[in-house]
């Protein structure tokens, strides 16, 4: 067993070799946001649809996604992560829909009564994600551009980036899972097993969008 700084140094090599060249960032670098996701596009689409009077917050999940194990749990329980949903699961090796998604989770037993304690879970806000979908009539992704991204001037903001923005990506990392260097496309396992999109994880954008975003609050 070596030192730990020739673990270091060995790991550093190893991502040298992986990725041969530093690259800079610029302001027009987009990275995976990744769980600032729940932030920017699903809590602020959640309360936009509270403001349409589409839905209140108080409504029980059951409404939306019609399944007995969701009638106590709120929307506002999803939004502020105190569902008692677990924090995460590895669900992504065998779903490749969100519908198959909501249904693994559906399965998971609660590790406390929803609205008695605090947890930060994933698993909650890619239930939260599919319920404003069905609430809006409408992707999560086409919803977010329309009333979110294009709004507020959010060019380089959005779920699924273009190839042709292919140089302006920073990359995540050497993907055990994919077996390769992710750049580009989402790093989440989940977001990218069911396409792309999700409650959770999927968003794309550069530091000057989040700018204009974070004005606008």
């Amino acid at each position: 067993v070596g030192t730990v700084e020739e673990t270091l140094f060995h790991a550093a090599v190893g991502f040298q070799q992986i990725v041969p060249e530093r690259i800079p960032a610029t302001l027009d670098t987009v990275y995976d946001l990744a769980s600032l996701t729940k932030v920017i596009a699903t809590t602020t689409a959640a309360l936009l649809l509270r403001d349409d009077g589409v839905w209140d917050l108080d409504q029980p999940l059951s409404e939306f996604l019609p399944l007995p194990d969701f009638q106590w749990i709120t929307l506002r329980h999803l939004i502020t992560h105190t569902a008692g949903l677990p924090a995460y699961e590895m669900f992504y090796k065998h779903v490749s829909s969100m519908d198959e998604l909501v249904q693994c989770i559906a399965g998971v037993p609660l590790e406390s009564p929803p609205g008695l304690r605090h947890m930060y879970s994933d698993l909650g806000f890619m239930l939260l994600g599919k319920a404003v979908e069905l609430a809006a009539r409408d992707s999560l992704d086409a919803f977010c551009q329309r009333r979110i991204f294009t709004p507020l001037g959010m060019t380089s903001t959005t779920y699924k980036p273009p190839r042709s923005w292919m140089g302006r990506f920073a990359a995540t990392e050497q993907c055990p899972w994919r077996g390769r260097l992710i750049i580009g496309e989402v790093h989440d396992e989940h977001a990218s097993a069911v396409g792309g999109v999700s409650g959770h994880a999927g968003l794309f954008s550069t530091a000057g969008d989040l700018a204009l975003f974070c004005r606008a609050l």
